[in-house]
């Protein structure tokens, strides 16, 4: 709608005189605009290297600088730790502006840094004091794991203690219960028969119950530690669901925390609540520390689905857990498509093209192409992006007003191209709508996808003749480079590992550079786990982890299959981990099968087959050695025997032999 009244303001240019400078058009009054970006990394400040994704980074409006004021709106990071806020003056009149991280679970904020002017408030503040309309980038935010996540690796061999400290930590949780005390005491009736918890699930943007989402019940001695499922449901057709946990009967110790999540691969948590004691840790988790025996209900999530489609498709009550809503991660590497630095940064610029203020299709500039008689301008950018891409989406807008006469006589062309043959080129002519802006999109899914390291340019190309000049504009391009689609994301960590059938053979996809898929399993100590990885694409690594600092097996360079093989030491839910040696990606998946077995079914089958040769090999041996001892058949053949001469009696320890005149003859026959 602003777009429309700015080019009511304009009206009509005057047609000028051959050759004439005309004045650049006037910017019509613009509702201002604040734009906010920056990332979020893992490490000490300054390090940029490994970016978090998946951050929750929200802004609010505030008139007096100690206070966070009014919650405006919020993103999560991206891939490569980015976000982007914008706010407008339809949002509210405020002095201050503020940018506030929220820690993902597990992590803990080391520092922050400003470099548009704002001030780090602390760790997770960064304030901006009546700032400018424009753009504030370059504000990011630091995290490492926290502490208390060091133990998780041995907490197996701690729980063996675990027991006996249990016994002093229940008495005083009993202790405001003073009907609870009795049953507290004794080690067998403190679970009780059965803790259950219930609730609900509502998806976002519309706000209803949702049917047919997965929640789990997990048992931990660590608050942020998934370590035992105990129980899992799909949420009823009113979105409601009921989890229930008996000690007694569903493991051999108890567990001091009770995690409720939503482990639906379909959607994303964007936020919970309880209204029976449990403590919030992430926008699909709850946690409850020693809860006594009974029902706890008034939880509840509001989840988002991973892949939005029109119209709205998300999983139907029972389907299987990976659905039709895979999800792609697309990026836009076009760097400053929008032109709101304000000038041509990331640009080759040829000619005199200019940035405006208005109109414009959308933030606070756009790009001039053409205005003057004679103008031939033009701006390209090049992209080699990084990973196997499945295909790219480009889209931007244009629009012109002219006071040549009709026909074609002056025009604009977008053009996107690669350096592997492909091209797509639109065309704008003084004769299109004026005054309108015109939507230019394509999108390129070749059948084998696109390689690595190919150079694609963005160029836009404006020309007037020598009368009658028109102005052409652009504004809002990109180019999005997609990944295949991916049922096995976003699980890109140890904590969020995809739970995996032992002996089913899974797909998984590498894409972007940096992508990691975890898988998680149950294993019993004892059991002989084997993990194999091949029809590798490109040189993909696996490794298996007992505990997330305990990284298990070797690994081969290049396209070798990876096998791995390991007899547990531990019983819990063990991981598997695949991801591109040096940011190595492909479009087609690499097959992935873990098998989980016991041991002593392995033992017995090698030493049966051994026991009856050696048996029969025996036997033989004494048959030849009678044949020629016996006196009777000398070597197998009867033998007049004559008269031996006379030879000195034998020595006690010696004993006469028979005379065998065969036995030149036969020297095998021999004992």
């Amino acid at each position: 709608m602003l777009s429309l009244l700015a080019w009511a303001i304009l009206g009509a240019a005057p047609r000028p005189l051959a050759g004439a400078q005309q004045p650049a058009p006037e910017a019509p009054a613009l509702t201002p605009v604040w734009t906010f970006s920056g990332g979020v990394y893992q490490g000490q400040s300054g390090d940029y290297t490994t970016p978090l994704s998946g951050v929750t980074v929200a802004i609010y409006g505030a008139n007096s600088p100690g206070r966070l004021g009014t919650w405006i709106r919020e993103t999560t990071t991206n891939r490569s730790g980015a976000f982007s806020l914008s706010v407008s003056g339809y949002d509210g009149d405020y002095a201050y502006y503020n940018i506030v991280e929220t820690d993902l679970p597990g992590y803990t904020s080391t520092g922050a840094l400003s470099g548009s002017g704002g001030e780090v408030v602390t760790v997770n503040w960064i304030r901006f004091t009546n700032p400018s309309p424009g753009g504030y980038a370059e504000n990011f935010f630091w995290d490492v794991p926290t502490p208390t996540a060091t133990p998780t690796p041995t907490a197996t061999t701690y729980r063996p203690t675990h027991t006996p400290s249990a016994t002093p930590t229940r008495t005083p949780t009993a202790t405001p219960t003073t009907t609870r005390m009795p049953t507290a005491t004794p080690t067998a009736t403190w679970w009780a028969p059965v803790v259950e918890i219930g609730g609900a699930v509502f998806v976002t943007p519309i706000q209803l119950p949702r049917p047919g989402v997965e929640v789990s019940l997990y048992g931990s001695h660590q608050r942020m530690e998934l370590e035992q499922r105990l129980d899992v449901k799909e949420t009823a057709g009113d979105g409601s669901f009921v989890l229930r946990y008996t000690p007694s009967l569903a493991a051999a110790q108890e567990y001091p925390y009770l995690i409720v999540v939503v482990t639906d691969p379909e959607y994303r948590g964007v936020a919970a609540w309880s209204e029976s004691g449990a403590e919030v840790v992430a926008g699909n988790r709850l946690v409850w520390h020693q809860p006594p025996p009974g029902q706890y209900g008034g939880n509840g999530f509001r989840v988002s689905p991973l892949r939005i489609y029109l119209p709205l498709i998300m999983k139907q009550a029972g389907a299987a857990v990976v659905g039709s809503a895979a999800p792609t991660y697309c990026t836009n590497l076009l760097h400053n498509g929008s032109f709101e630095t304000g000038n041509f940064a990331y640009w080759t610029v040829s000619g005199n093209p200019m940035i405006i203020q208005g109109p414009t299709h959308g933030g606070q500039y756009a790009a001039q192409l053409a205005y003057y008689n004679n103008d031939h301008n033009m701006i390209s950018q090049s992209i080699a992006y990084p990973f196997a891409a499945a295909g790219i989406k480009f889209t931007g807008w244009v629009a012109q007003y002219t006071t040549d006469e009709s026909g074609q006589h002056d025009w604009m062309t977008v053009t996107v191209r690669s350096s592997g043959g492909f091209e797509w080129t639109s065309w704008i002519w003084n004769d299109s709508p004026a005054r309108v802006w015109i939507s230019r999109a394509f999108e390129y899914f070749p059948p084998q996808g696109l390689s690595a390291g190919e150079t694609w340019q963005v160029i836009v190309e404006a020309r007037n003749d020598e009368s009658a000049g028109t102005t052409f504009m652009v504004d809002g391009l990109s180019l999005t480079f997609c990944c295949a689609e991916d049922p096995y994301e976003p699980y890109n960590d140890y904590v969020n590992a995809y739970y995996l059938v032992p002996g089913a053979t899974y797909k998984v996809r590498i894409c972007p550079n940096g992508d990691e898929d975890w898988f998680r399993f149950p294993v019993v100590q004892g059991q002989v786990i084997t993990a194999d990885l091949y029809n590798l694409p490109e040189d993909f690594d696996m490794n298996l982890y007992s505990s997330p600092s305990r990284q298990l097996c070797n690994n081969l360079s290049g396209t070798f299959a990876e096998h791995c093989y390991v007899i547990a030491d531990t019983t819990g839910e063990w991981r598997v981990r695949v991801v591109g040696k040096g940011g190595a990606t492909s479009n087609s998946p690499a097959l992935l099968r873990v098998q989980v077995a016991s041991f002593a079914t392995l033992a017995p089958t090698s030493t049966r087959t051994h026991t009856p040769t050696f048996t029969a090999t025996r036997t033989r041996m004494p048959t030849r050695t009678a044949t020629c001892a016996t006196g009777l058949t000398r070597c197998g053949r009867p033998h007049p025997q004559p008269a031996p001469p006379a030879r000195p009696a034998p020595s006690p320890r010696q004993r006469p032999r028979p005379a065998c005149p065969l036995a030149h003859q036969h020297p095998r026959t021999r004992a």
